[in-house]
């Protein structure tokens, strides 16, 4: 336990004293949040859900005369049903915003991470350089997302605890790209080799992490019942939270790096 709780002090420390490292990520969870909006006509998503179906009792007296099949959702807290075109482009719009997200969310990442390595070897951290150096590695981190996303995907479908598996064997990737400057299938071969040598010390920022993402999650569903300022708040813990995870991450990669043995 203190071996978490060192890192995640420092973590929070070095946060307090350069706020501008979070800048990335709270800027993306709020442009999120006004990209849904837009996409969505300028609702909330949980609104969004519920303009695109009607509650059983609305629904039944219309698909009375229509003939078109529909998907049950019964098990939410509003029972209701979608025809075919309803859930096509609830499916499109949610794959839209899973892509948009994505990129910017790794983008995201990639510019705190960056920011932090120039305030280790220099002193000092901005945006633009944060946003150069970024740019430059970003063929790099869109594929080692991609590729960890696809078996992440995979896990998933096979059992729940593989998914996870693969979140943990990889999640120093995207620090060595950007602190050691290393190829993408060497990043991803380079994590695995961290958490076989430093099994315990890196599961247990894993589960630290992963506790706590529970935990904000918990909090989000109170501030969600809030219009906008619950949900603008809930943006920025999120933002804030993504930044303090890259610390954690590479924090304890560094802490690690002594007693790690280099793949060549």
């Amino acid at each position: 336990m203190n071996y978490q709780r060192a890192i995640f002090s420092e973590a929070i420390d070095t946060l307090l004293k350069n706020k501008i490292i979070a800048i990335p990520t709270i800027t993306v969870s709020l442009l999120m949040v006004l990209i849904t909006m837009l996409m969505s006509d300028g609702t909330t998503p949980n609104d969004f859900i519920l303009q695109q179906t009607t509650p059983i009792e609305q629904q039944d007296k219309v698909f009375q005369q229509e003939e078109e099949e529909t998907v049950d959702f019964s098990a939410s807290s509003i029972p209701i049903k979608m025809n075919k075109t309803q859930l096509n482009d609830f499916l499109k719009f949610l794959f839209k915003l899973f892509l948009i997200n994505s990129f910017l969310v790794v983008f995201s990442i990639g510019m705190v991470l960056s920011m932090y390595n120039d305030l280790l070897h220099k002193g000092e951290c901005s945006l633009q350089t944060g946003f150069r150096n970024t740019i430059s590695n970003l063929n790099k981190l869109m594929l080692s997302a991609f590729i960890i996303a696809t078996l992440f995907i995979i896990g998933m479908f096979l059992y729940l605890l593989p998914g996870f598996v693969v979140l943990f064997i990889f999640m120093y990737t995207f620090v060595l790209i950007i602190h050691e400057n290393t190829e993408t299938i060497h990043s991803l071969k380079q994590s695995v080799q961290i958490i076989k040598e430093n099994f315990r010390k890196s599961f247990l920022i894993f589960i630290a992490l992963f506790s706590a993402k529970i935990l904000l999650e918990i909090i989000d569903a109170f501030l969600f019942n809030i219009p906008f300022i619950g949900i603008v708040g809930s943006a920025i813990m999120e933002g804030f939270f993504l930044s303090l995870a890259c610390l954690v991450l590479y924090k304890t990669y560094l802490s690690l790096k002594r007693n790690v043995t280099v793949i060549i």
